[in-house]
């Protein structure tokens, strides 16, 4: 036979083919629309052959499935940080059109149109801690819709733990330790809530640093617990009535992380030398604190604080003197290095010899020194 076939969806004409050599006529279409369909050929016939239909044949158009896959361009990010998600939808047989919905959670945090395949959204204000971000593809008239998801991590910066922790200091049994950081975002403005800190304990360590019982929350040596003060959290730690040994400060903060330190309490005193400033417990470089030096009645070292503020200032002076003269004497401290005095004094200097009254400093400490 020749002539021509006419393809038809139930009584829409798709299209005309002619018949080759074999009697084969052969239609190519991509535009039917999902569902079902019935196609027939319808042949035409020609001068020696009657025309022809052919039998209708049940057709189903699906969606065509797609993959959608998520990446981010910082993980895990600072908070605060601009982070930028990139949502690739691909199919077989097409390029996917349509939307795609980013999702942090049960939180809708925008919307973009495909180009190409690819939507990407940027954004600078997701939450501390780990979040389940999804990009979900809408699909169009031809591609089925999709997910695809991705863990983003955005943490706080962590200053370290603040002196005296930062020394690695070993201190004396009984003393209060204040326990320092200070947290930030992205732009370095100071995190201050005090929800940004999810728990403070501590841990107690054999020799070989091994854990030692359960984690215990540590005593508050101002029954005020944690506090944001002076530009940084502090936690003032009553260490009375523990064993000396090692024990690690185990912080965890809000965006999920730990910071831990490891110290050890001795009941020989400091080892690298700290006095503790009476305003905040800050220690600094210094005298050691020994058994004979500062206690109050209950034979524990609250803040160390050297200053009485019920004398005058010049008393207190040469009160505070005599003490750290004493402590000299207990442990022939380095008499050169006197930064310890900033916090007691007030001065701003490492060395003696620019003091403006060097020669009491001499009769303190010079003897001391060469002792040493």
């Amino acid at each position: 036979p020749t002539g021509t076939v006419t393809f038809e969806d139930g009584n829409t004409v798709l299209g005309t083919a002619a018949l080759d050599y074999n009697g084969v006529a052969t239609f190519t279409i991509s535009t039917l629309s999902l569902g079902s369909h019935s196609i027939t050929a319808v042949y035409s016939g020609d001068s020696n052959d009657l025309g022809s239909t052919s039998n209708a044949v049940s057709l189903t158009i699906n969606q065509d499935s797609t993959t959608t896959t998520l990446t981010s361009s910082a993980n895990p990010a600072v908070y605060g940080q601009p982070v930028t998600f990139t949502a690739t939808v691909s199919s077989l047989y097409s390029t996917p059109t349509g939307t795609v919905t980013f999702e942090d959670g049960n939180t809708v945090l925008g919307t973009v149109a495909l180009s190409n395949g690819v939507a990407v959204f940027s954004t600078s204000t997701l939450p501390a801690g780990s979040n389940n971000i999804t990009a979900v593809y809408s699909g169009d008239a031809y591609d089925a819709g999709s997910s695809g998801t991705f863990t983003q991590q955005v943490d706080y910066q962590f200053s370290g733990f603040l002196p005296p922790l930062s020394k690695g200091h070993a201190f004396e049994i009984n003393r209060t330790i204040p326990i320092k950081f200070q947290l930030s975002d992205y732009n370095g403005q100071a995190i201050t809530s005090l929800r940004a800190v999810a728990s403070l304990q501590i841990q107690a360590l054999d020799a070989n640093g091994n854990p030692v019982g359960a984690p215990f929350t540590p005593a508050s040596a101002d029954k005020q617990g944690l506090q944001y003060t002076d530009g940084h959290y502090q936690f003032n730690w009553k260490t009375k009535g523990l064993s000396a040994g090692l024990y690690e400060i185990v912080l965890t903060l809000a965006d999920g992380t730990i910071r831990t330190q490891t110290i050890q309490l001795t009941a020989h005193g400091c080892s690298a030398g700290s006095l503790t400033d009476s305003s905040d417990a800050t220690d600094t470089n210094g005298a050691v604190l020994t058994d004979g030096g500062i206690k109050n009645s209950n034979g524990e070292r609250p803040q160390d604080a050297l200053a009485n503020p019920s004398l005058s200032l010049t008393d207190q002076l040469f009160a505070d003197l005599a003490l750290l003269n004493k402590l000299v004497l207990e442990r022939q401290a380095d008499a050169g290095t006197v930064q310890y005095l900033d916090a007691l004094l007030g001065l701003e200097t490492s060395r003696m010899g620019t003091f403006k009254n060097a020669t009491m400093f001499d009769l303190l400490f010079t003897d001391q020194s060469a002792s040493s």
